[in-house]
């Protein structure tokens, strides 16, 4: 079994609400699954830049291909829960 990388429990709930909830993420949040590292830097809370390494994790291993890596996916995803 791979070693988790840390994600404190605000970021595991931002990360829950867009891949559960299917809301749209924090600024943050959204520049991670859209795969946008320069973005993601530029919008880090003072704090959540250590923790990149866990939320990289957490798109990788448990976020669907078909929401993640462009807006189109991100707004497919999205709207998903607004017509179920």
């Amino acid at each position: 079994m791979k070693h988790r990388p840390p994600c404190p429990p605000h970021l595991q709930k931002q990360f829950d609400s867009y891949a559960v909830d299917h809301k749209e993420p924090s600024s943050f949040m959204k520049a991670c699954i859209l795969n946008d590292l320069k973005t993601a830097v530029q919008r880090a809370e003072k704090d959540e830049l250590q923790y990149l390494p866990g939320v990289v994790y957490l798109i990788h291993w448990y976020l669907p291909l078909h929401a993640q890596g462009s807006e189109e996916a991100m707004e497919n995803w999205i709207d998903k829960a607004k017509k179920d």
